[in-house]
């Protein structure tokens, strides 16, 4: 008896340790969609929807291509950056991460007969995912960019809260 309970420990230490090096970490390609909640300063907020699609590499490295969409005021904002992210396993199902990244925003206003203006802007981000299965993560980001001063609007930082699903 006393065997086969020190074998049957032995046997759960060793599962517990498995399950424990089974990291939320992977490399490959993925894909985001969210909603987003848009904080435009001056401006009034608004809701919209985001895209991003990336590689991540060794484990805690990742480049994606970010696309947003939201519009206030009469005017359409459409951000595109490319950014570098850190990511970092918390646990087995929770990942987090900070980056950055540099891009363009094109803002249209409604009537504006030229058909718009485009700034450069700079990021960073922070944010945190939940793994649902080996495929598939809930994904919460916010994001933080300085616009420059355009013919529509004028400098200000405007911050993106996003929900939405990661697939792997």
């Amino acid at each position: 008896m006393k065997k086969l309970l020190t074998c049957l420990l032995s046997l759960s230490s060793a599962s517990v340790a498995l399950a424990q090096s089974e990291r939320a970490d992977f490399n490959g390609f993925f894909a985001q969609a969210h909603a987003l909640y848009a904080d435009i300063g001056d401006i009034k907020s608004t809701g919209g929807a985001s895209a991003v699609v990336g590689y991540r590499f060794l484990d805690h490295h990742s480049i994606d291509l970010d696309v947003s969409r939201f519009e206030s005021e009469s005017i359409t904002f459409t951000p595109f950056f490319l950014g570098y992210k850190y990511n970092q396993a918390l646990s087995q199902n929770w990942n987090g991460y900070l980056g950055f990244g540099a891009g363009i925003m094109d803002q249209q206003l409604e009537s504006y007969y030229r058909g718009g203006d485009t700034t450069s802007v700079f990021a960073f981000d922070v944010g945190a995912s939940y793994n649902l299965n080996k495929h598939v993560a809930l994904n919460f980001n916010a994001k933080s960019f300085g616009a420059q001063e355009s013919d529509i609007t004028t400098k200000g930082n405007i911050a993106l809260f996003r929900i939405g699903l990661e697939i792997r």
